[in-house]
């Protein structure tokens, strides 16, 4: 499992994610401005996803830390299915 940090339309969360080492990101901003962030990404090694994909939204937890690191727990056990 690879962590994506989800830069939403935020170029400059984008570079800096980027510039401080970061291996996958998110990228839904403007074409013109997602062509130079991918540029940039493709030139650092950093892969780019440009589509959602299913996440834990540590933001939706209560603040507790025991709460958060059951959350992440829960979120990556394998599911039934898999």
């Amino acid at each position: 499992m690879t962590p994506i940090l989800d830069c939403a339309s935020a170029a400059g969360d984008a570079l800096a994610a980027i510039r401080e080492g970061v291996q996958a990101i998110r990228f839904s901003g403007r074409k013109n401005v997602k062509d130079k962030i991918m540029d940039v990404a493709l030139q650092s090694g950093v892969t780019i996803h440009t589509r959602r994909v299913p996440s834990l939204d540590l933001g939706d937890v209560d603040v507790a830390v025991a709460d958060l690191s059951e959350a992440c727990r829960d979120w990556l056990k394998p599911s039934a299915s898999t």
